[in-house]
């Protein structure tokens, strides 16, 4: 985590250099999609003593993006949907033609329904694959940066919304549901 070290305005702008390819909801640079998003919350939740912290979180929940320009990173290894490991992949949402790749499709647990995971054990028993949610997540709940956003108060929504946003496969098609 100390390989890049910026202010959130300077990884914005960062994000402003390019356009998730992965992303059905906007053609527009990820500085753009980001306050879209914070200002569409600023409406829908208008208190802002309330809902601040819903804000923040839209303006800055795609930031982890920025390992694809900062690293010169593929798209495919950082964006798109997200997805549990350790248990058969289900085939929707973008890029699904990479788990051919994947040699857990072989291994004799990971690839069973339920894999290394007890029937319905919720969200935050799952290990999410590493992805842009997955980075900024990891960032803001690391010790050291902790204490930061502690102090303005982000409740652990916020931190979820980050993490399972990209999970499309569950909340758009229902998969992952036995987990």
């Amino acid at each position: 985590m100390d390989k890049l070290v910026l202010d959130p305005w300077s990884a914005l702008e960062l994000g402003g250099s390019f356009t998730d390819d992965s992303d059905p909801d906007t053609e527009l640079d990820q500085i753009y999609h980001s306050f879209q998003v914070a200002e569409a919350l600023r409406k829908l939740y208008p208190d802002e003593e309330k809902y601040g912290w819903l804000h923040l979180t839209g303006l800055i929940h795609d930031l982890g993006k920025i390992l694809t320009p900062a690293f010169d990173e593929p798209q495919w290894c950082n964006v798109g949907d997200t997805f549990p490991v350790g248990c058969m992949f289900e085939r929707v949402g973008v890029f699904p033609e990479y788990f051919d790749y994947n040699p857990d499709l072989k291994h004799p647990v990971y690839s069973t329904k339920l894999g290394i995971y007890e029937p319905k054990c919720g969200l935050n028993n799952l290990i999410m694959s590493f992805s842009h949610d997955e980075y900024l997540y990891k960032v803001l709940t690391h010790e050291k940066n902790a204490s930061q956003f502690t102090e303005k108060k982000l409740p652990i929504q916020s931190y979820y919304m980050i993490r399972y946003h990209s999970f499309f496969p569950w909340h758009k098609f229902e998969a992952y549901t036995c987990c």
